[in-house]
């Protein structure tokens, strides 16, 4: 049984469309990514589906920006793992988000095994 789904969501703005028809279903347990270029429609998916998030756990797996992270928390998230192999990004990301509830990865792959 999923515990959540998403069904042929769609969002444009100014009459472009950022997403179109994405559909997709979380099972209990299972880790999943969002992966796409700058722009391409993530953090628009996310604030769609996300809802109240307090006292979520999340993985922002490779980092980047660390915008996705940083939203979570700024939206209640209880906890959010940054995964980034760029020291100088870990940096800037902990300075940006600046808060005592998050961790971070410097590394290139992920044991899943360990994640909590």
């Amino acid at each position: 049984m999923a515990v959540l789904s998403v069904k042929e969501v769609s969002k444009s703005f100014d009459g472009e469309q950022i997403i179109n028809k994405i559909s997709m279903e979380l099972h209990q347990g299972e880790i999943v990514s969002l992966l796409g270029v700058s722009g391409g429609g993530k953090t628009t998916l996310f604030n769609m589906i996300a809802g109240d998030l307090t006292e979520a756990k999340m993985l922002d797996a490779y980092a980047g920006s660390g915008a996705l992270g940083i939203e979570a928390l700024s939206r209640g998230a209880k906890e959010v793992v940054f995964v980034e192999k760029d020291a100088k990004t870990c940096k800037i990301i902990r300075e940006i988000s600046d808060r005592d509830n998050e961790f971070f990865y410097k590394q290139d792959r992920i044991d899943w095994e360990n994640i909590t």
